[in-house]
């Protein structure tokens, strides 16, 4: 049956496609391949010269093996078909990073050979990376960038010292001051725990910082803990424990709970009359921590949109204990912005570039790395079964175990290699790697230990330590290097059904017919927020959706007129485009959130931001002039307020933000003013 629907297959695509172009080869499985090797393999036999197969990919940034990623088949596919094969050429020049990130890189890298001893490298791992690695060459136009490359060790935690990772990077980002000189920063570490928690110290200083990845807002900072001890005491009378937590907490000073049960007493009516969402909103009012912790007064925010939700959705049975249950289960998507100190994984930064990078925490080795692991058998090519290894202890006590172990253990060491690798390489100017002090007779074999003896404990740096002064100098020099607007708080990345949208004044229908309208007119406008630009003749792609079907005719309708043709167009000069954006922000003590549909951000030629367009696309049923002027003046106080939360994230005065409706049915465009 595999092989009948192979041959299908086949017999389509081989019709189809005569070139096949594959890149992050190393990521890829073998079962991936063996889909794909049936119609390579066409293109490898056949003789007319006009057919073509190209992969490319970095074995040393093979970091994806625990989801099946099989690096070893960059070079088992060459060697199997070489024949087939005509040049193979090494990717030595690096047009990304400066001189010093360079030379730091090949001298952690270059000899792995020399630490087999030290680290345990086994012979396999000494093999995979040495065919990959060829020493890194700077790109010509690099050669004269100002940069700097450091190792920087810091003591471990103790009582005298709680925090030295924080103080070390906090030390760093004082001195770059990444926001203020427009420079774009990352810091990178392994573990998304280790991610949270650097984030909220930093946060909690005022630094603007964006989580790459899924994190849970309400709880990850001392108001949302303060919020979940309060509601449990005041769902459970008995738990005097919750009680004392919620009394200890500054942020919850102002929240009369020395008398517990009058207290109680008003916030289950609070409840009850008015919902979770307005409920918290005045506790966290009384708080008073708006002005003085821009960060928990954010993190407010998350609190009162997870109230809002609650109230949208919760059954009548459903009480306190079942919305601090959706507190502890509730994950956001953090949206990637400018303007702010990124914090992600490695593996998230894969294939990003920034212009500095803050490393941290790569000694740190998870334990039993391999119990629980899945090793095939007897060979990865040809597995005819699997087993979750057992620990090292058991597994050495047979043969059979003990050689999947050792497999399985040099692969978890190329990975880490890898992972370092992947990290070290982000950057373009600057470079910070941080790890914990190593005892002069340390037996350690983890990152911490490698870059040890490649760069040594008491590590100069390379290049220049105040890059950033010369950084500045560049981007006033230059119109090609535009630093991105710094908003004061970040974009929120999910949607949630609020009951105080400032687009609540939406428009109802009432009979069949006119649902129905809403429907058609719900597709449209979704539609309308999948184009991008109207520059490509792949633009509207999407309508062979078979969601979009039955409102593709008047797409193209709409698309066709004077105003949609401007409106997606795009224009000259360096225009940034938001579609879909949600938003939540506390302006003047008035809570907004909603979502643009689109906005367009305009920058000059010296790549500073100098205006807005903000476009508002509405399925108001209108038919002539009249309808669309009372709609526009009906929608008014919503673009006001869109136009207010715009402002606060770009930081442009009023004047230089455009707004306006864009009425889908005559596809008509309208200022508003």
């Amino acid at each position: 049956a595999a092989d009948l629907w192979r041959s299908r297959v086949a017999f389509r695509i081989d019709q189809k496609f005569d070139h096949w172009l594959l890149d992050e080869f190393q990521d890829t499985s073998r079962t991936q391949w063996e889909i794909l090797r049936v119609f390579i393999e066409e293109v490898l036999m056949d003789s007319s010269g006009e057919r073509s197969f190209f992969y490319v990919g970095d074995t040393k940034q093979a970091i994806y093996s625990w989801r099946g990623g099989e690096s070893d088949l960059f070079h088992e596919i060459k060697d199997s078909y070489a024949d087939a094969f005509g040049e193979e050429r090494a990717l030595v020049t690096s047009w990304r990073s400066a001189r010093p990130i360079i030379d730091f890189v090949n001298t952690v890298f270059g000899e792995v050979d020399n630490l087999a001893g030290i680290l345990g490298y086994p012979e396999a791992v000494l093999n995979k990376w040495e065919a990959g690695w060829n020493a890194h060459e700077i790109a010509e136009p690099n050669k004269e960038r100002v940069g700097y490359a450091v190792s920087i060790t810091i003591p471990e935690t103790d009582s005298l010292n709680p925090n030295p990772l924080f103080d070390q990077v906090r030390e760093i980002l004082t001195e770059v001051d990444p926001i203020g000189n427009g420079i774009s920063c990352a810091i990178l570490m392994l573990q998304n725990n280790d991610i949270a928690e650097l984030a909220a110290s930093l946060q909690s200083l005022g630094y603007p910082i964006a989580i790459e990845g899924k994190i849970n807002a309400c709880l990850d900072n001392p108001l949302g803990a303060a919020v979940m001890a309060t509601l449990r005491a005041v769902a459970y009378p008995d738990d005097h424990l919750a009680a004392g937590i919620a009394r200890g907490f500054p942020c919850a000073k102002n929240w009369e709970l020395e008398n517990l049960e009058h207290f109680r007493q008003s916030i289950l009516q609070s409840i009850t009359d008015h919902g979770y969402a307005t409920t918290l909103k005045n506790l966290i009012a009384t708080a008073d921590i708006i002005e003085k912790e821009p960060f928990l007064a954010d993190r407010g925010l998350s609190l009162i949109a997870a109230g809002a939700d609650f109230d949208a959705t919760r059954n009548s049975n459903e009480g306190i204990s079942a919305f601090l249950a959706l507190l502890e289960a509730r994950q956001v998507q953090e949206a990637e912005a400018s303007g702010v100190i990124r914090m992600m994984t490695v593996h998230q930064a894969k294939g990003l570039g920034f212009d500095m990078t803050i490393v941290a925490k790569l000694d740190k080795r998870s334990q039993n790395r391999n119990v629980d692991t899945l090793a095939l058998g007897p060979s990865k090519k040809e597995p005819h079964w699997g087993i979750l290894l057992p620990s090292k202890e058991i597994s050495e006590t047979d043969p059979i175990l003990n050689k999947l172990q050792l497999r399985q253990t040099a692969e978890g060491m190329y990975n880490d290699l890898c992972t370092a690798y992947v990290a070290l390489t982000r950057p373009k100017y600057a470079l910070y790697v941080i790890t914990e002090e190593l005892k002069e007779k340390t037996t350690s074999k983890h990152f911490g230990r490698h870059l040890k003896e490649t760069i040594g404990n008491d590590h100069e740096g390379l290049g220049n330590p105040k890059w950033f002064n010369f950084y500045e100098a560049e981007i006033t020099e230059s119109s090609e290097v535009s630093p991105e607007p710094s908003p004061d708080f970040i974009v929120s990345n999910y949607r949630s059904p609020l009951p105080a949208t400032p687009s609540q004044s939406s428009v109802k229908y009432s009979n069949s017919s006119e649902s129905t309208a809403a429907k058609i007119g719900t597709l449209v406008h979704e539609a309308l927020a999948e184009v991008e630009w109207l520059a490509t003749d792949d633009a509207l792609f999407f309508l062979e959706d078979a969601n979009y079907v039955e409102v593709k005719a008047q797409i193209h309708s709409c698309l066709e007129k004077e105003d949609s043709k401007a409106l997606f167009t795009k224009p000259e000069g360096k225009c940034e485009l938001w579609r879909e954006r949600a938003f939540e922000a506390l302006i003047d003590g008035k809570w907004l959130s909603g979502v643009f549909d689109r906005v367009h951000l305009y920058y000059d030629v010296t790549g500073k931001l100098s205006h807005a367009e903000l476009i508002d696309f509405k399925t108001d049923n209108v038919k002539t002039e009249g309808d669309i002027a009372a709609r526009a003046k009906h929608h008014q106080s919503q673009i006001e307020n869109y136009c207010a939360a715009l402002q606060h994230l770009t930081h442009l005065p009023a004047d230089k933000i455009n707004a306006s409706l864009f009425f889908i049915a005559p596809a008509k465009r309208i200022t508003v003013t």
